[in-house]
């Protein structure tokens, strides 16, 4: 607690200590995952972190939850290797926003280009399955956004936007890495436009034989997309990525276990219309997601995921948008135990879900945002999603906000016909959250963003009983509240800090949701030379709910140096855990001591 208070005290003494009006740093961005189309930040109540590409290459990060959860506050993962987070039993990669997430990860939504993606079968995410070097950003929102994308994304959201081509000519990407355990991670990719016709493909290739004995992760990854401009109002893309992944599971620090494989293939393939005139902006989007997982005790499924969203937002009413849009799900599969011959069948389940969202500007400080969302599922029947917040801009930079939603989750498929114990009579999960922050940028300077949080929750799908008489219900209930911060500072010429820091009273959702965290990161370039430094505290983390074993506090420290002999090549040593701390994130699998790797990264462009 003294390390916590003591950082967030230097912190806030180096702010203000130095100031320079001749630089433009921060500037009020825009975001898309809260309205589906680009939108002011300062016009949207909704808290949304934002990673750019700029970020992404500065760093030497290959997955998305590994970039994430420590530069966005109040975002956690698990983890439990040096590379790769598993699947089934043992898994890593456990996600939560705000102590909101669910094991495995049911209750945050995570979108590839605004399209929700999750497995058939389980309803979950696959962290390996999302790579950065795919990314152009990364948009992190935090807290309920359900009457926009519907179940799912009852805890928050996070959309990854893909890279595409922006320039005509050429550029090539290489970035190539080794470092311990044999870990061995590279990509490359090549973007062409010319005239209305854009590509972009890229190849991604991740291995390592892990920090324990039978931990090894090998992973292949490939990417395409494509767009075509047909003229200033229509914009046609299609895009697809394949991902094939092979990791292991260790087994806990007391009880290892050999030889744990899992099996996994990704696939998705999507098409997109983007419309934009002078009175109204949206798209039809469409994509296919398909699975096929395999599992060294026998388990063996096939799942596919297919959905379907129209929505247009009328931009030219006076003072005001009004959006209005409609999606479709179906998704499901079968599964088997290859060893016993057990079917545990094949399953299918629609959801259609309409959502309406009115933005209105008044005296053009105060923009008021409302949204409503009906959803029905073919199981449970309808669910109805309100959201209401109100943004008031004081100065050009300085602006309050407050919003209260609803968010849930429908039962997965696992939940109601599956296993541990199949109950097809489940109702939705459901939550309510009020916050309240600002945002605040001082002369190009500093950015400045706290932001306080109520979360109820209700219906949580609990399993009781003893086995082999389990059953599920929705008989759980949750309150959570915090505080978190974001600040970024550029006081001189080449020197950054950014810090994120969260509080949260999980209350019985103890398990990976720590009470108390903090990331500073300092950042530093001069000529040719690049040095950045990070330190990341976490306190009173659990490996299960209702305070129930308890993890050590840790701290860690990084470092990484870079060279640039010339503008578009970067050479780099950094470390990890420089204080080599024996730290746990999951209970009984300890994360690797001190790790170093050395890499270089190329950016060409011919234009």
């Amino acid at each position: 607690m003294k390390l916590f208070i003591a950082l967030f005290c230097f912190i806030s003494a180096v702010s203000f200590s130095q100031t320079d009006s001749g630089k433009t740093y921060f500037t009020d961005p825009i975001v898309v995952t809260g309205t589906r189309i680009e939108t002011l930040r300062k016009h949207i109540p909704l808290t949304i972190s934002t990673v750019t590409r700029e970020d992404i290459n500065n760093t030497n990060i290959p997955q998305v939850f590994s970039l994430i959860q420590s530069r966005v506050p109040g975002l956690f993962v698990t983890g439990r290797s040096n590379l790769g987070y598993g699947l089934a039993q043992g898994s890593a990669g456990q996600l939560t926003i705000r102590g909101v997430g669910s094991n495995p990860n049911t209750q945050v939504l995570i979108l590839l280009d605004g399209r929700p993606q999750f497995m058939g079968l389980f309803g979950h995410p696959l962290p390996d399955n999302y790579i950065t070097s795919n990314a152009e950003r990364i948009e992190v929102v935090r807290g309920p956004c359900s009457f926009l994308y519907g179940t799912n994304a009852m805890g928050g959201v996070i959309n990854i936007i893909t890279r595409r081509e922006k320039n005509d000519g050429y550029s090539f990407n290489l970035n190539q890495s080794y470092g311990t355990f044999a870990s061995l991670i590279g990509d490359a990719g090549i973007g062409y436009k010319k005239s209305k016709f854009d590509a972009y493909v890229s190849y991604s290739h991740q291995q390592s034989n892990g920090s324990r004995p039978y931990s090894e992760f090998n992973l292949n990854n490939g990417y395409l997309k494509t767009g075509y401009k047909i003229n200033d109002n229509f914009d046609l893309i299609a895009d697809g990525n394949y991902t094939k992944f092979r990791t292991f599971d260790p087994g806990s620090q007391s009880a290892p276990k050999i030889d744990n494989w899992v099996d996994i293939t990704r696939m998705n393939g999507g098409f997109t219309i983007e419309n934009r005139n002078n009175f109204t902006e949206g798209a039809l989007k469409l994509i296919y997601n398909y699975g096929e997982h395999k599992i060294y005790d026998g388990f063996h499924s096939k799942d596919r995921d297919v959905n379907l969203s129209f929505y247009q937002t009328l931009t030219k009413i006076k003072n005001a948008s009004l959006s209005v849009g409609i999606d479709y799900k179906n998704y499901g599969g079968n599964a088997e135990n290859t060893k016993t011959g057990f079917q545990f069948g094949e399953y299918f389940l629609n959801e259609t879900g309409g959502y309406i969202h009115m933005q209105y500007l008044l005296l053009k400080k105060i923009a008021v945002n409302a949204g409503l969302r009906l959803e029905h599922n073919s199981i449970f029947g309808n669910e109805l999603i309100p959201q209401f917040g109100v943004s008031y801009s004081v100065k050009e930079n300085l602006t309050f906000r407050t919003n209260i939603s609803k968010g849930f989750r429908s039962p997965t498929i696992r939940e109601l016909y599956l296993f541990p114990a199949p109950t097809p009579d489940l109702k939705p999960e459901t939550m309510w959250s009020l916050e309240a922050g600002l945002q605040y940028n001082y002369k190009d300077i500093l950015s400045f963003e706290p932001v306080f949080y109520y979360e109820e929750g209700s219906n949580i799908i609990q399993t009781g009983g003893v086995y082999p008489n389990l059953k599920l219900s929705n008989s759980g209930s949750f309150v959570v509240r915090g505080v978190e911060l974001s600040m970024g500072m550029k006081p001189v010429k080449g020197f950054e800090l950014d810090l994120s820091a969260s509080y949260v009273e999980p209350g019985k959702l103890t398990q990976s949701n720590p009470q108390r965290r903090i990331f500073a990161e300092a950042k530093y370039h001069y000529m040719v030379f690049g040095i950045s430094a990070s330190l990341e505290y976490t306190e009173k983390l659990y490996g299960a709910n209702n305070s129930a074993k308890k993890l050590p506090d840790y701290a860690l420290l990084n470092l990484s140096l870079a060279y640039y002999p010339v503008k578009q090549l970067m050479v780099y040593l950094a470390g990890e855990n420089l204080f080599d701390r024996q730290y746990f994130t999951v209970y009984d699998y300890p994360m690797p001591g001190r790790t170093f790797k050395a890499g270089i990264k190329l950016n060409y462009n011919i234009f």
